[in-house]
């Protein structure tokens, strides 16, 4: 059992998932007002480009919203159209999942396109069951360079003493030990020896 994880450039991580930066695999929704033609949904590649009618290839990964709409803004009026006004919206691909298991009221598996927080996590779990500890242990499991790691963190000291609420990234799995003690935990840990939330997920039903 380790207390922390190695430190994590979680800037990097965020960056990469934020709703309005465009990575591969993401949706493009461009709209070209007046320009049918134009205005459709383009995937970005492996490459991270799409490839646009008429101006050819961007490269769109690491951009935002706003700076795509400025480049095709500007790239289509240098020849093909007067003052063309342009929308881009952007629809963001799950990175991963996260699991929630243990004394929640409902252990669940769900996609995440952005970094979130243990609180939110386990909300998404709708909380505590009756059977979770006084302390409210917490285990959060991570594949840090193919070896999986584990911390420990007390609930009670985050919502009544303000302690860090932790950053959970896609892939984590948390479980929230019950008042069955550490036994409980050890086994899931057996039973599950491959950070892999599908196996985690069936293996708890």
């Amino acid at each position: 059992m380790v207390e922390a994880f190695p430190e994590v450039d979680i800037n990097t991580i965020a960056r990469s998932v934020t709703r309005d930066v465009f990575k591969i695999g993401d949706s493009a929704e461009i709209e070209v007002y007046d320009v049918d033609s134009l205005s459709s949904t383009y995937i970005v590649d492996r490459a991270g480009n799409i490839t646009f009618p008429l101006i050819g290839t961007i490269q769109v990964a690491g951009l935002n919203t706003t700076e795509l709409q400025q480049r095709l803004t500007q790239r289509y009026g240098q020849e093909y159209l007067r003052n063309p006004s342009i929308n881009v919206k952007i629809e963001s691909q799950p990175l991963g999942r996260v699991v929630v298991d243990g004394a929640v009221n409902k252990p669940i598996v769900f996609e995440v396109s952005e970094i979130i927080s243990l609180s939110e996590a386990i909300a998404q779990a709708e909380g505590l069951d009756q059977t979770s500890t006084t302390g409210n242990s917490v285990f959060i499991v991570r594949s840090i360079n193919g070896e999986r790691k584990v911390r420990e963190v007390n609930l009670k000291d985050i919502r009544r003493f303000g302690a860090e609420d932790p950053q959970i990234i896609p892939n984590d799995v948390i479980f929230v030990q019950d008042s069955a003690g550490r036994v409980a935990f050890r086994e899931f840990l057996r039973t599950v020896p491959l950070l892999n939330t599908a196996v985690i997920f069936a293996s708890r039903n």
